[in-house]
Parts: C-alpha cells; sequence; structure tokens
C-alpha cells in the first residue's frame, strides 16, 4: 500500500507538500504558484505549475478502513473538480496565460480497490 498511513493534520499536509512542490519546480523560479486560500478563497487548488499542472491537497481524517479512506478522497475529487468548474473565471485570472492539462491530488496515503491487503 503506497504512502504514509499515519494521520497527518490536513494543514500540515498542506506545508509539506508546498515545501515539496516548490522544491521539484524550484529551476526556475516562478515555474510553481502556490495558491493559498486566503488569496481568493478556496478554488480547488492548492497551486499550479507552468507545465500545466494542478495541485491539491488532502490528509483524510478518521478512516476506519481502507474502503472508508478510498470514498473520502473519491469524495474529495468529486467536490473539487466541483469547484473548479464553479470558479473557472477566478482560475483563469490566477492562471493567466498557463492552460491546466492535469488536476492532481496529493495525498499522504493511498489505496484504491485493486490494491491488495498486506
Amino acid at each position: 500500500m503506497p504512502g504514509d498511513p499515519r494521520p497527518w493534520n490536513p494543514k500540515e499536509w498542506e506545508k509539506h507538500v508546498q515545501r515539496l512542490l516548490k522544491k521539484r519546480y524550484g529551476n526556475p523560479p516562478g515555474t510553481y504558484q502556490e495558491v493559498p486560500d486566503t488569496v481568493r478563497g478556496d478554488c480547488g487548488i492548492e497551486g499550479f505549475a507552468q507545465d500545466g499542472a494542478a495541485y491539491q491537497c488532502y490528509a483524510a481524517q478518521q478512516w476506519l478502513s481502507p474502503d472508508d479512506l478510498l470514498n473520502k478522497q473519491k469524495n474529495k475529487i468529486s467536490t473539487d473538480i466541483a469547484k473548479l468548474i464553479r470558479n473557472e473565471d477566478e482560475l483563469c485570472d490566477i492562471f493567466g496565460h498557463v492552460k491546466i492539462g492535469q488536476w492532481n491530488l496529493v495525498v499522504p496515503y493511498l489505496r484504491t480497490s485493486s490494491t491488495s491487503a498486506a
């Protein structure tokens, strides 16, 4: 089962992912842009890169089983894709000339229905 199953505080997970993305996209500076929820509210992304990738962080809380975790992650995807559609005009202003071609949900722990239990 890929990832880190320990419970993450959602804000700490977001900070951790932001550090990783800034490091990954660090050169040249400006290739990754964080979108804090204090700037334009929560539009369904935490940041985006010049390569057209958008990122949203999610650390599920209080999941009881792998299936429960999977359902929480699927619900997060549905909710945030709806936010992207609803906030299209605001996001176009944020993205500028960048065309988003990929939306990524970044989670600390992934279990899909095809992942076998250990």
